[in-house]
């Protein structure tokens, strides 16, 4: 570099630096010193030194980009504090591993893992990072031990304990010490799913690691129809169109009274029967006791058989049997025939009506019943006020539903009778 007045070396060729042989040459080691000069052979050597530690900071400067001149010695004081400092703050920068993570691959068994780093850290430091290269699968929870500070648990940043699967051999781990534990860095992988709970050839994450795929099979749209025994849904995922089939016909009035289907209970009466009495009257009664009966819900029917050994004939067609209330039956049989009746009643599920015509009239009416769901039935007398059905001859006839409101009837006798009609419809 070149020589000044202010910073003079023994060379006066001012090279950078000088042999041993060269500065026992000089003029002023061979003539004797000049004033302003060093006047000992220390004090000369250590301005030696200094010339070729100052050549040294002057090729680093170089090789910062700064400028290595002593033309202006501020400039280059400057210039050799900054190269001084740089070289400071890079040894200090290297050792810096909170603003930088060190690099290493760890050693050690699974789940115990070990690293060195270099330069070597005093102690843990919490921000302190490092990035580690892992040597085999974890199994389970894991510790980190750096240059033999003491084993430190690895945390996922939830706060968990890795779990088998989530250290894998030769992936690189970031992690940085909280002051009591090393955190992973960069991902927060956690939960309970698994292949089986999403959807097919879709990635999640969990408590095993990331970029697992779902095996749940795709199920659409189902759709069932109900029936006699439990169907079991598939597993699997549905897009939310599938249902169960309904039916406006599940009402309760189309279940049997105390049957429940599907959460209905139905109170729909059936014509169950609840009891049937039965007798033979002789020819001459008019009236029999019988048990109490709800005449609403009740029928009285009857046949007869000849009167001793005389057989039935056109003469005898004619009965009659009708509830005066609940506990009386009136009955009449003809002049030949003994009368066996017969009283029948239902739980529920049915409806009588019951009346007395004349059918010369052509019929009567009636509350509205269900033609498809009703039956007409009756029997006679000679009149209205005669009990016994008399000793007629001819006498024929007939009645039907002309409507659900009208009951009709036909008849060809020379006689004049009477109906006692009944209409039991069953509901």
């Amino acid at each position: 570099m070149a020589g000044s007045n202010i910073f003079k070396v023994f060379n006066e060729s001012f090279s950078n630096a000088q042999s041993n042989a060269d500065y026992l040459a000089e003029t002023q080691r061979v003539s004797g010193l000049s004033d302003g000069i060093a006047k000992t052979t220390m004090h000369n050597k250590l301005f030696r030194q200094l010339s070729i530690m100052v050549a040294a900071l002057g090729e680093t400067i170089k090789n910062e980009g700064g400028v290595a001149s002593d033309a202006d010695l501020t400039a280059l004081v400057q210039a050799i504090s900054d190269s001084l400092i740089l070289t400071s703050h890079f040894n200090t920068h290297l050792s810096d591993y909170i603003r930088q993570p060190a690099y290493a691959t760890a050693t050690g068994a699974a789940n115990t893992y070990a690293v060195t780093l270099n330069p070597a850290p005093g102690s843990y430091v919490e921000g302190m990072a490092v990035a580690v290269k892992i040597n085999t699968n974890n199994t389970g929870a894991s510790t980190l031990n750096v240059n033999g500070l003491g084993a430190k648990t690895i945390k996922k940043p939830n706060g968990s304990d890795v779990v088998s699967g989530n250290l894998k051999a030769a992936s690189v781990y970031t992690m940085r010490y909280n002051g009591t534990n090393f955190i992973l860095q960069g991902s927060d992988a956690a939960g309970n799913a698994i292949p089986a709970n999403v959807s097919a050839g879709k990635t999640f994450s969990n408590d095993q690691g990331s970029d697992q795929v779902g095996t749940m099979p795709y199920r659409g749209a189902v759709v069932l129809t109900p029936g006699t025994a439990n169907q079991a849904i598939a597993a699997g995922e549905h897009n939310g169109s599938g249902y169960v089939l309904g039916d406006p016909d599940l009402v309760a009035g189309n279940i049997k009274s105390g049957v429940n289907i599907f959460g209905t209970t139905g109170n729909l009466a059936r014509p169950g029967i609840k009891s049937i009495q039965k007798g033979t009257v002789a020819v001459g009664v008019t009236s029999v006791t019988i048990s109490a009966v709800d005449t609403a819900k009740s029928v009285t029917l009857y046949n007869f058989k000849p009167n001793g050994s005389k057989n039935l004939s056109i003469n005898d067609p004619m009965g009659r049997v009708h509830l005066a209330n609940s506990n009386t039956l009136e009955v009449g049989g003809s002049c030949y025939s003994e009368l066996y009746w017969m009283v029948i009643e239902f739980e529920e599920g049915v409806s009588v009506q019951r009346g007395m015509a004349n059918p010369n009239n052509g019929a009567v009416t009636i509350s509205s019943v269900n033609v498809n769901r009703s039956i007409p039935i009756f029997s006679g007398s000679d009149s209205s006020s005669e009990l016994e059905a008399g000793c007629v001859y001819a006498w024929y006839a007939g009645l039907y539903l002309s409507s659900g409101t009208q009951l009709s009837f036909r008849t060809d006798s020379l006689y004049p009778f009477y109906l006692w009609w009944q209409v039991i419809t069953f509901l």
